[in-house]
C-alpha cells in the first residue's frame, strides 16, 4: 500500500478498504493518512506478505495494486516498494493466491511499468486461470505504465 493511496481513494469513494504493505514504516504512514483524511472506518490497514496476514475466508470484490516491479531482492523494508523479489517472488505469490481470494466476478487491477518485461509476469497468473487485459496505457519521459485488469478466466 506504500502511502496508502489507492485504498485511501477507495475509501473515499465509499469503499471498505484493506490497505497491505510488508514494510511497517508504509503501514504506520497508511494508518496515518487514514486517520488524517477522516477515512479511518473505511479503512484497515494490515503489515503482510501479500495475503498471509489476511483471514482465509476474506474475499475482494476488487484487489489493486501499484506493485514493485524490479526482479532483484530488497535490500531493506523500504526497498519493498520497488524489488519484487528474484524471479519476481511477489507476482508468483499474489498470483498463486489471488483467485481464492477473489469473490466470483472479481477482479485484479494493476499498473505496470515498461521497465521490465510483463512476460514473465502474465505467465505466472495464466498458470492459475487468469486472463488480463489493458486497461489504459500512458507514455510518460522515461516509461510507459500500463493499467492491466485481470479476471478468472471464462
Amino acid at each position: 500500500t506504500g502511502s496508502g493511496l489507492l485504498a485511501l481513494l477507495a475509501a473515499r469513494s465509499g469503499a471498505r478498504a484493506l490497505a497491505l504493505d510488508i514494510n511497517p514504516e508504509a503501514v504506520g504512514c497508511a494508518s496515518r493518512n487514514a486517520r488524517r483524511n477522516g477515512l479511518a472506518e473505511r479503512m484497515e490497514v494490515v503489515e503482510s506478505d501479500v495475503f498471509d496476514a489476511v483471514e482465509p475466508a476474506r474475499r475482494f470484490n476488487l484487489v489493486v495494486t501499484n506493485p514493485p516491479f524490479y526482479p532483484r531482492t530488497a535490500q531493506e523494508p523500504s526497498d519493498h516498494a520497488f524489488a519484487s523479489g528474484l524471479d519476481h517472488a511477489f507476482f508468483t505469490k499474489l498470483a498463486a493466491g489471488l483467485s481464492a481470494r477473489l469473490k466470483p466476478k472479481g477482479r485484479l487491477i494493476m499498473i505496470h511499468s515498461s521497465d521490465t518485461d510483463f512476460a514473465p509476469i502474465a505467465r505466472q497468473f495464466e498458470a492459475r486461470g487468469l486472463s488480463w487485459r489493458v486497461s489504459a496505457k500512458h507514455r510518460g519521459l522515461f516509461e510507459t505504465l500500463t493499467i492491466r485488469e485481470f479476471r478468472r478466466a471464462g
